[in-house]
């Protein structure tokens, strides 16, 4: 299926910021594939507009140059980040937004069940269960799924990074995809729990 317009514009945009990157970091693509670990070819095709950047990449721009996902996604905001943000704060909630995406939209019972685990504040237990983390391992943030990763990110960042902060990172995330759903608004009449526990 062919791009539609607004999304064929955006990744121009998306590509015309990565070239003002490059000048203001005063660095040429090679150079960039280097520092983040990824091929020439993927980053050429990226500041030309031909590929949209996948995680990877975001990730690696916010954690190597210091600069604002926001910022490259959406040209809103600063280039750079201040000492204050976090990589891996950003790293987590794209972690929340892909997983709720595979256990509302996707349907996966795995994903379902890490989400609820999420939900009821248990961070640790993701962390150490094997089958968790390898399913976590896996994940691939949807680029229509940007967008959300950085309006959560820049929220958590007002506050203190709290076990109630969090759960309610997993509770809007899961907002968001059940509206999505093809369940539509019943979602919205069902409660959380229940969901997941009808996916798993």
């Amino acid at each position: 299926m062919a791009p539609s317009a607004p999304e064929e514009s955006a990744a121009g945009d998306m590509a015309r910021r990565v070239r003002i990157l490059l000048a203001e970091m005063d660095m040429n693509q090679g150079e960039l594939a280097k520092r983040l670990g990824l091929s020439p070819g993927y980053v050429s095709e990226i500041a030309r507009g031909v590929k949209r950047p996948g995680a990877d990449f975001f990730m690696g721009v916010h954690r190597e140059l210091n600069v604002s996902v926001d910022w490259l996604i959406s040209g809103i905001g600063a280039m750079f980040f201040d000492e204050g943000n976090r990589a891996d704060l950003l790293h987590a909630i794209w972690v929340v937004v892909a997983t709720a995406r595979s256990a509302i939209i996707e349907r996966d019972a795995l994903a379902a069940e890490i989400l609820q685990v999420m939900g009821d504040g248990r961070f640790e237990q993701v962390a150490q269960e094997p089958r968790f983390s390898t399913f976590i391992e896996s994940l691939q943030l949807e680029h229509r799924d940007l967008g959300l990763t950085a309006a959560l990110y820049n929220g958590h960042l007002t506050g203190a990074d709290t076990q109630r902060r969090r759960r309610q990172l997993v509770s809007a995330a899961a907002t968001h995809f059940r509206m999505q759903s093809s369940s539509g608004l019943s979602a919205l009449t069902t409660p959380p729990n229940s969901t997941l526990e009808a996916s798993q």
